[in-house]
């Protein structure tokens, strides 16, 4: 069925184009020969009925429309099991919570967000995983409590998560969050994302409610907004029970405040890496990558809306530019369809 929908996703935008194409063409002979038309009489509808092109165009669409019914009524029992699926309740007795921060050159920000997660209740450890950075950000870390592990080269973001993830894994911690460094998530958002816990494998934050966003930041141009809900709504559909429109109601894949149950890490830590490789998946990937690992484990997911603010300095990966920000939404497009 995964190739089946990869089909389905692939084939929509070409004759969503060919239909476009057509009824934009229409339009102009229709714009620029109406009043020919009704000077010789002729009847518009009636040459258009006739086409060869709209028959072609017509049959494609109805086959198309007829294979997308064949998906949906294949979807009625998908992820229907009671145990695994509806509603649960399993409390973490004695919270005890790690959070791990992937960092590269941020010295303006990493004090004061070490400082903010210490102050949460049930945080006990918070792990810095340094990637190679030529600033402060090692020193200002260590100073405020932090563990603080350095790489000797730069191995990207994908490759500072994991080993913070595993890192992780040594403490005590029941629970483990995962968060940025440059200061745009507010720490209190913690208590919020705890409540939902007790009833998930993982909670993930969104950052799409305009009204928790500080305006300015990053994350508010146009393309990136509603290209990361289009994905987001091609995974809800890729993993659709029709009676309640998807396992997960998403609409920020790629945000990377999430929260984790202790045992959710331990069954996906080992398994982060491109296929057949020993490589994390790298960059603005990873967190699609995440959630996708996620949801081939079953694990159960709630997305709730989190605060988010203008980072402190520039983006180290290009996320202000309209084309980095092109170029990742097809790659995750292509994860999203392959995986």
């Amino acid at each position: 069925m995964k190739k089946y929908f990869s089909v389905l996703v692939l084939s929509f935008f070409p004759i969503l184009i060919i239909n476009l194409i057509w009824s934009f063409t229409t339009l102009i002979i229709l714009a620029s020969n109406g009043i020919q038309y009704v000077l010789q009489e002729r009847n518009f509808i009636e040459s258009i009925e006739s086409s060869e092109y709209l028959k072609w165009i017509l049959l494609v669409d109805v086959l198309w429309v007829i294979m997308f019914i064949f998906y949906l009524f294949s979807r009625r029992e998908y992820r229907t099991e009671a145990e695994k699926h509806f509603l649960q309740y399993n409390p973490i007795d004695n919270l005890n919570i790690c959070v791990v921060i992937p960092a590269y050159n941020e010295e303006l920000s990493i004090r004061q967000v070490v400082t903010d997660y210490f102050n949460q209740k049930f945080v006990k450890h918070v792990i810095v995983i340094d990637n190679h950075s030529d600033d402060r950000t090692v020193e200002l870390a260590k100073q405020s409590g932090a563990k603080v592990i350095t790489k000797n080269e730069n191995k990207g973001y994908g490759h500072s998560i994991v080993m913070g993830l595993k890192e992780a894994l040594n403490t005590d911690a029941n629970v483990i969050l995962l968060t940025e460094a440059d200061g745009t998530f507010n720490a209190y958002d913690l208590n919020k994302m705890l409540q939902y816990i007790d009833h998930c494998d993982v909670v993930s934050g969104s950052r799409q409610v305009q009204i928790l966003t500080e305006k300015g930041n990053l994350r508010q141009g146009m393309i990136h907004i509603w290209g990361n809900y289009f994905l987001s709504k091609l995974i809800q559909l890729k993993y659709l029970n029709l009676t309640h429109l998807g396992i997960i109601n998403l609409n920020d894949i790629s945000c990377m405040l999430r929260l984790f149950r202790r045992e959710s890490i331990e069954k996906i830590h080992n398994e982060l890496n491109y296929p057949g490789t020993d490589i994390p998946v790298g960059g603005n990937a990873f967190p699609t990558f995440l959630a996708m690992k996620c949801l081939e484990k079953d694990f159960r997911i709630i997305e709730v809306p989190v605060t988010y603010k203008k980072r402190a300095g520039k983006s180290r990966i290009g996320s202000d530019k309209k084309l980095e920000n092109l170029k990742m939404g097809f790659l995750l497009f292509w994860i999203i369809l392959n995986y």
